[in-house]
């Protein structure tokens, strides 16, 4: 018995289909179905039997395949006994969490950890959830910080189930308005659909040109939100500074999450302010996603700590208190 041979049984008890498992793990289909008939062999066991539904553990399987995923938990905790200064964290995201928690997290993250390397990749709304599926099938721990509507999570469930993905709901948002404090509206205190869309708008490039599943997109995209921005837009960036810029210099008004202005100069000196609307509620669900089958390090634990804690600080802030005061009150 190898360790490989277990991480094939894993893999296609996850995938439902060998070629499927051959194919995440970058084998040949005819050498795992060689290593699983050897297991069985070795073992006296049939451990997969084919039905209408895939690849299936039989009932002994069901056993084998437990018993594997143990096994390889407690392989990968043998790997994490080092300094866990060393170690390397991974994590894509989208750009309003980047921009609004996770400079912070990464200055007080390293500062505890001076040898250790903290990646962040920044992806667009649409395919983060793609790129980080890709990702995960090279079986590294990574970590995925995205936005998620209620009506994508229903579909994305059961697939994070199957993948042994873990999940965890971190706060809720909502898009706002972000004008500049000298625009004419400045002083009002909310702003309708209508109304916005009489202004000058600057569009952010949220999307990507990249192939995106039909959940990315139910992810990405709002009806309300795609209203907001229909008609002929004169402006349009695709980078969060320049759309700072431009909307503190008031040469037009913005839709963004809210937690965009966390943390944010132009927000903490006054030169812009954010404006909640008084006839829509897009709302925004934050999450947190990572390979569940490895437990976690002292160094990611800590990460996830020092993400959670600037998400609640900022779930607390006056400027969050009010926008969500408001809402609740539509």
């Amino acid at each position: 018995m190898r360790l490989e041979q277990l991480q094939y049984i894993v893999e296609i008890d996850k995938t439902k289909s060998i070629s499927k498992a051959a194919k995440n793990l970058y084998i040949t289909q005819p050498s795992i179905s060689a290593a699983i008939s050897a297991l069985e062999k070795e073992l006296n066991i049939k451990i997969f039997e084919r039905n209408k539904n895939g690849v299936e553990p039989t009932p002994e399987g069901e056993r084998i395949v437990f018993l594997a995923r143990e096994v390889l938990s407690k392989t990968q905790e043998i790997y994490t006994v080092k300094n866990d200064d060393t170690a390397n964290i991974e994590v894509m995201t989208i750009p309003a969490i980047n921009s609004g928690i996770l400079g912070q997290v990464f200055s007080s993250w390293r500062k505890k950890h001076e040898k250790g390397s903290l990646q962040i990749k920044e992806c667009k709304v649409n395919t983060v959830l793609s790129d980080f599926f890709e990702c995960y099938q090279l079986r590294k721990r990574y970590f995925c910080l995205c936005s998620i509507t209620d009506e994508a999570y229903k579909l994305l469930r059961q697939h994070l189930e199957l993948s042994h993905i873990q999940s965890e709901f971190l706060a809720e948002d909502y898009m706002v308005c972000i004008m500049s404090v000298n625009n004419a509206l400045a002083n009002e205190n909310c702003i309708s659909k209508s109304t916005f869309k009489e202004q000058t708008r600057i569009k952010y490039e949220y999307g990507s040109s990249k192939t995106s599943t039909d959940i990315s997109n139910n992810i990405a995209f709002y009806d309300d939100f795609v209203d907001l921005y229909s008609g002929d837009i004169k402006l349009e960036v695709s980078t969060l500074e320049t759309l700072r810029q431009m909307v503190a210099e008031d040469l037009g008004i913005t839709v963004m999450p809210s937690i965009i202005v966390n943390n944010d100069m132009y927000f903490r000196d006054g030169r812009i302010k954010i404006m909640p609307f008084n006839d829509t509620k897009i709302k925004l669900n934050y999450y947190l996603l990572y390979n569940k089958d490895y437990p976690l390090t002292e160094v990611e634990q800590d990460f996830i700590k020092m993400m959670k804690d600037e998400l609640r600080a900022w779930e607390n802030s006056n400027s969050n208190k009010k926008i969500k005061e408001m809402m609740n009150n539509l």
